[in-house]
């Protein structure tokens, strides 16, 4: 078996050897993630893979909020129902970042402040760091769509 390395594509991009991109170029993640629709994780393309909607504020956030069914007004004016604000994602991905990263802040956050507090003070920030920005980029790569 070879070991897969590290290389730097003429975009500035990071690749394996094998293929897999680490690091977008800005340029590379504005074609290939916002202008092609890729998965927005890993660049794989919709026709590459099978594909399911990633929510961008998580089912699990929404339905303990009583939020699912209820409309969001977007900076374009768009009312939409949270549980329709999604975007594509790759279905490895998607299952990848509910065991990593949504599945574990479900348990922090409905744990109250002592949990979250708890896991800072023993873990560190960033999970819960990692999970903010997550939402941060899927909100914009949405609105970017509705203008």
């Amino acid at each position: 078996m070879s070991q897969s390395l590290l290389v730097q594509a003429e975009d500035g991009s990071l690749e394996t050897t094998d293929g897999a991109t680490l690091h977008f170029s800005v340029e590379r993640f504005r074609s290939v993630i916002c202008d092609a629709g890729a998965c927005f994780l890993c660049g794989a393309a919709a026709s590459s893979r099978d594909f399911n909607d990633e929510h961008i504020f998580p089912r699990w956030l929404l339905e303990d909020l009583g939020l699912f069914n209820t409309k969001i007004t977007l900076p374009n004016g768009t009312l939409m129902r949270y549980g329709q604000y999604v975007i594509p994602c790759c279905q490895q991905c998607n299952s990848r970042l509910g065991a990593e990263v949504e599945g574990p802040v479900s348990q922090i956050l409905r744990g109250g402040f002592s949990a979250v507090k708890t896991h800072i003070e023993e873990q560190g920030p960033s999970l819960l760091y990692t999970w903010l920005s997550l939402i941060y980029l899927k909100t914009h790569l949405k609105d970017r769509d509705l203008r």
